[in-house]
């Protein structure tokens, strides 16, 4: 057992290159009110997960970064991927 009580708190990362606390990460709640389209491309149904698990995980993060900026990890931007 803990003395003091931790507390959430938000703890930016100030000293990573071009951190700007006004571009603070903002999830979407956009959620879509329908299943995916059966032709959108889900590359890792064609992997057995127990027999290849590291491709199986290649093609989901691929899927999960396909049209991310990976220098500002701002998410809610995704043209692709919302």
């Amino acid at each position: 057992m803990f003395a003091t009580a931790a507390l959430a708190q938000n703890f930016p990362v100030t000293d990573d290159p071009g951190y700007n606390p006004k571009t603070d990460w903002v999830p979407s709640f956009a959620f879509p009110r329908t299943p995916p389209s059966a032709s959108d491309a889900k590359p890792w149904a064609a992997i057995d997960p127990t027999k290849n698990p590291g491709d199986y995980a290649n093609a989901v993060l691929n899927y999960f970064f396909e049209g991310q900026d990976t220098k500002t990890w701002r998410v809610q931007d995704n043209p692709v991927r919302k």
